[in-house]
């Protein structure tokens, strides 16, 4: 084995999640359960169960461009997420706020789905956005439902064209129920790991959490942060705590200096998780981020070095 090691280049298999149980899952049709009653009740708890390893769930406070998305059952450890078919239909949310979801967990599941009707527009015109929303990003999603998706629109020869809006829906939820789509959903996520979405402005991010934000922004993989990196990650923080991206050039080269501890021109992984671990994203926009006078800068010293006190 220690030959082979020397020899070889090694690839860990290991991941988290369970193909093989996703394929089960998939067969038995266990990710659209009708009908609604105590039996599919049991199952989604189950499902759940599986899925958050037991975890329990909690609040978690979302930020999209300036507004807040409140998230009651939150398994925030394993990113996934539970709702109420009228916590996401029944209230005037849009696309931007399904993407928004879409962005930060790789598994929704969606309770309790009536059967819809043309009275229902409102709602059915959500759901249908909900889906499309959700499919775009390849997110895993568990229904309970009144009906078979086939009929969970009832079908109203007077409004055709909302009906064949819907049969696109019906398609996408068959799709989105296969084993192959929830494999494909598994590698799109793992590539999309870091969102800042997850992180509430008042939350401390831990050291692995800060790890993970700095890999994300490592566009080039190269082991440290450049001047354009930076710019972006500064522009997604100014989006969440300001609602606009608008970053100046001198703040981004003022938080630049100060997270460049060794004055080198880049920005490590540990000065960056130096600055992020054990802070919200509240203390560091405050320190960071903020515009601040020219002779507010801090100046170098005679070493040529930023004194980060500054």
């Amino acid at each position: 084995i220690g030959d082979l090691k020397q020899r070889c280049e090694v690839h860990d298999l290991d991941s988290p999640n369970d193909y093989r149980m996703l394929k089960h899952l998939a067969r038995a049709g266990r990710t659209y359960m009708t009908p609604l009653g105590p039996d599919t009740d049991e199952a989604m708890d189950e499902f759940f169960g599986l899925l958050t390893k037991g975890r329990g769930t909690k609040p978690l406070t979302l930020q999209l461009r300036g507004r807040k998305l409140k998230v009651e059952r939150a398994a925030r450890k394993v990113d996934v997420a539970r709702f109420g078919f009228d916590e996401l239909c029944g209230k005037p949310l849009g696309a931007e706020d399904y993407l928004g979801l879409a962005s930060a967990f790789h598994t929704i599941f969606v309770e309790s789905v009536p059967q819809l009707s043309f009275n229902d527009i409102n709602r059915v015109r959500r759901f249908t956005t909900l889906i499309d929303s959700l499919y775009e990003k390849r997110v895993r999603l568990v229904i309970s439902a009144a009906a078979p998706m086939e009929t969970l629109y009832a079908v109203d020869e007077a409004n055709s064209d909302e009906s064949f809006a819907f049969d696109r829906t019906v398609s996408r939820l068959n799709e989105m129920s296969s084993s192959e789509y929830l494999i494909r959903s598994i590698s799109a996520h793992e590539k999309a790991k870091g969102t800042l979405l997850v992180y509430e402005s008042d939350s401390v991010l831990t050291r692995e959490e800060a790890t993970q934000l700095f890999i994300s922004y490592d566009a080039d993989g190269s082991g440290a942060l450049e001047i354009p990196e930076l710019r972006l990650l500064m522009m997604d923080l100014s989006e969440r705590m300001r609602g606009h991206r608008n970053v100046e050039d001198a703040e981004v080269e003022h938080a630049f200096a100060l997270m460049d501890a060794n004055g080198n021109g880049e920005v490590t992984q540990y000065e960056f998780t130096d600055v992020f671990a054990n802070s919200s994203l509240t203390q560091v926009v405050a320190a960071y981020g903020e515009t601040l006078p020219e002779n507010a800068l801090p100046q170098p010293s005679q070493s040529g070095r930023i004194n980060r006190d500054a």
